[in-house]
């Protein structure tokens, strides 16, 4: 049992390892015209009605059809790959379906987006301890769930505002030096986004 849930641990920090080339990838081709994203409008359903449910029954057997259509020497290899592919596909399918229902700079989407790095490296340990707090409160988990996803992003995003946003923090997260320097006079972008809706119009 000790060797199967370490070989499960080793698969995990690999497949959470290949993902920052990946990303890293993506951000010097600088797709700014969102090719990657492109085929969104299948890429989404493939993935939720057909790649992530075989990946399911392949990590689960939930399904009940896994052994007879893979023998169960290759379950963890395809369990990894169908998790993987499934990943991407959902990954580059939102990208290309917020560029479509976004096309233009938004500041709120933009401080979000900035705000994004701090607040997925942020939440884990206070998600841990306030779910210890809230797990024993007497409600039922569809009110405390929404309750903790809101009191914890507001929570975060008033300490990415004030303590990291124009800090060494920020700027070692996701800014540019010249884009640090342009949020001390401008916090929030607003001049960029003038100057980029007028560019458009």
């Amino acid at each position: 049992m000790k060797k199967t849930n370490e070989l499960s641990s080793t698969r995990k920090q690999i497949g959470i390892s290949a993902r920052f080339p990946l990303w890293r990838f993506f951000y010097d081709a600088h797709d700014v015209t969102g090719r990657l994203g492109h085929h969104w409008r299948w890429a989404l359903p493939v993935t939720l009605l057909v790649v992530f449910p075989i990946g399911l029954e392949l990590a689960t057997g939930t399904f009940g059809f896994r052994d007879a259509v893979w023998p169960a020497r290759f379950h963890p290899l395809a369990t990894v790959s169908f998790k993987a592919l499934s990943a991407r596909l959902m990954s580059f399918g939102c990208m290309g379906l917020f560029r479509s229902v976004l096309p233009r700079e938004s500041r709120l989407i933009r401080y979000l987006s900035d705000s994004a790095y701090w607040l997925y490296l942020a939440h884990l340990p206070l998600c841990i301890a306030a779910h210890a707090v809230i797990s024993q409160w007497p409600l039922p988990v569809w009110i405390k769930l929404p309750l903790l996803s809101a009191v914890l992003t507001i929570f975060l995003l008033l300490t990415y505002q004030f303590l990291v946003r124009n800090t060494w923090v920020g700027r070692l997260l996701n800014r540019t030096p010249e884009a640090a320097r342009e949020d001390a006079v401008d916090p929030f972008g607003w001049s960029r986004c003038r100057e980029l809706g007028s560019a458009k119009e």
